[in-house]
Formats: structure tokens, C-alpha cells, sequence
């Protein structure tokens, strides 16, 4: 998996170049923002009554380049470090005659590169799509009353998505904007949902 993570991030380098070589158009910037994220289906185990994943909240910092093609049509790579993950809920479990209830929580480190297709609707508006590949660097699960947990940890590395999102140029230099994320590889029956809204500051 990681000789597949270094072939893609070679190929987003030289694609990069190659546009920076034929435009003269590039900026570069930094963002960062807050995320909503949790595993899907929402109900993994529909046999299994009170259990369901449910979302949390993490932030995420990268940098990136932006090329622009022409008026209308710009091309953003990005290289991004985030929290993300979900979180396992039980509700009304039995155990001997007994209902309890408990939660654990999954916190994911992950090294994200979105490539994104910015097509501008107006001077300032945006809508953008492209996919999204990342690696899980370190995974962290820990129970209610805050101890850690080895059952729970997703030990599958490689995710991959599509995003679609929208943004508003405030200025020259600061832009808001926010995207929605689905996965489309399986992680042990789990794929991934992400929402991100953010700033970008332009340099």
C-alpha cells in the first residue's frame, strides 16, 4: 500500500509541474478548517439492534497549489493532515437480564491528498469535485471513561473517495469553502464520510 501511496503522490508532483510549466497562473496558500466525519452504513450490523456508528468532530491543516487554466476552470492539489474517524454507539444492550448502554470512539491520523476540479460560476463562486486518496498513520480508540481499546482499531490504512464542495473568494488573498467526502474502499465493512469546512489563506 505504500509503494501505491508514493506512485500516486509521484504522479499528483508531476502532473503539478506539468501545468506550472504551461501556466503562468499559479498561486500557492495554506488552509484549515474543522471536519464532521463517521463510518458508513450508518447501521453496520442491522441484526444486531442498538448498535450504529455515529460522527465526530476533528480539524485539518495542509497547504496546496492552485493552477489556473483559464476564467472559469482551476485545478487544485492539496497535501493535508487531519483528524478524523467515528464513533461505535450501544444502546439498550443486554447483558443478563440487564440494559446498558456504552460508546467508543475512533480517532484516525491521516495524511489526505484531494485533487480538486474548481469550475468558478461567477468571479468569486466556486463549485469543485475530484477524488481523494489517503493513508491512515496512527489510529486511536478509546471507551467512554477514556481508556484505550485494541478491539475497535481499523487497521486498513489506504482510503479512497470522491469529494464535491463549493467556495467563496472573500478577497484576493482569504477563501471560505466546505466539501463533502464519501469513500469508496471497504475497511474491514466500513467505508468513510466526511464533511470539511474551512478557510484558505492564498499567498
Amino acid at each position: 500500500m505504500k509503494e501505491i501511496i508514493l506512485l500516486l503522490s509521484l504522479f499528483i508532483f508531476f502532473l503539478s509541474a506539468k501545468l506550472n510549466a504551461q501556466q503562468s497562473n499559479t498561486s500557492y496558500g495554506i488552509q484549515a478548517g474543522m471536519n464532521y466525519s463517521r463510518y458508513t452504513p450508518r447501521f453496520p450490523e442491522p441484526e444486531v439492534e442498538g448498535f450504529r456508528y455515529a460522527g465526530i468532530i476533528g480539524f485539518y491543516a495542509g497547504g496546496f497549489v492552485n493552477f489556473e487554466i483559464n476564467e472559469k476552470l482551476k485545478i487544485q492539489p492539496s497535501l493535508i493532515f487531519a483528524f478524523q474517524g467515528s464513533k461505535f454507539i450501544f444502546e439498550n444492550i443486554k447483558y443478563r437480564n440487564v440494559d446498558f448502554n456504552f460508546s467508543a470512539k475512533v480517532v484516525e491520523s491521516t495524511i489526505i491528498i484531494p485533487v480538486a476540479v474548481q469550475n468558478y460560476l461567477s468571479k468569486k463562486f466556486y463549485i469543485e469535485a475530484g477524488p481523494q486518496i489517503g493513508y491512515t498513520i496512527s489510529t486511536r480508540g478509546t471507551f467512554d471513561d477514556g481508556t484505550a481499546s485494541e478491539t475497535i482499531m481499523n487497521n486498513d490504512k489506504l482510503d479512497f473517495g470522491f469529494f464535491a464542495g463549493m467556495g467563496y473568494q472573500l478577497n484576493k488573498y482569504f477563501t471560505l469553502n466546505s466539501k463533502y467526502l464519501i469513500g469508496i474502499i471497504k475497511r474491514r465493512d466500513i467505508k468513510t464520510a466526511v464533511l470539511n469546512i474551512g478557510i484558505e489563506y492564498r499567498f
